[in-house]
């Protein structure tokens, strides 16, 4: 491997790195944001629950375009490296994927049992 190729090589995996932090952080940011949300349907305070979901969405979305154009990447160069840091990385968007799809499926459940015991009071 000459010069070129080895900064190149360099440049890659950090910019690779870089990309996994970035997924880290996000998917990190919205579980934080479903766990805040999971206190505020306790207090019965929906609004924040309806924007704190919200941006867990918006988090996890931009993760997952980040995930996305890395992968794109690395099979439309062939150079599919496996690594702990972008395992790590989709373990935590998965994760959070998967709390704000319970936590969507759940609150509206909740929300509509309020509505029905207020009711009958």
């Amino acid at each position: 491997m000459n010069d070129f190729e080895k900064k190149s090589d360099n440049l890659h995996k950090e910019n690779k790195n870089d990309d996994c932090f970035k997924i880290i952080a996000l998917g990190g940011d919205a579980k934080s944001k479903i766990q805040e949300a999971l206190v505020m349907i306790k207090e019965r305070n929906y609004a924040e629950v309806d924007q704190l979901l919200n941006d867990a969405a918006k988090n996890i979305t931009q993760a997952r375009n980040i995930q996305h154009k890395l992968l794109t990447k690395e099979i439309r160069d062939n150079n599919v490296m496996p690594s702990i840091l972008l395992n790590h990385a989709m373990d935590i968007l998965i994760t959070a994927e998967s709390e704000i799809g319970l936590v969507n499926f759940i609150y509206p459940c909740l929300k509509e049992l309020e509505e029905n015991i207020s009711k009958r009071d």
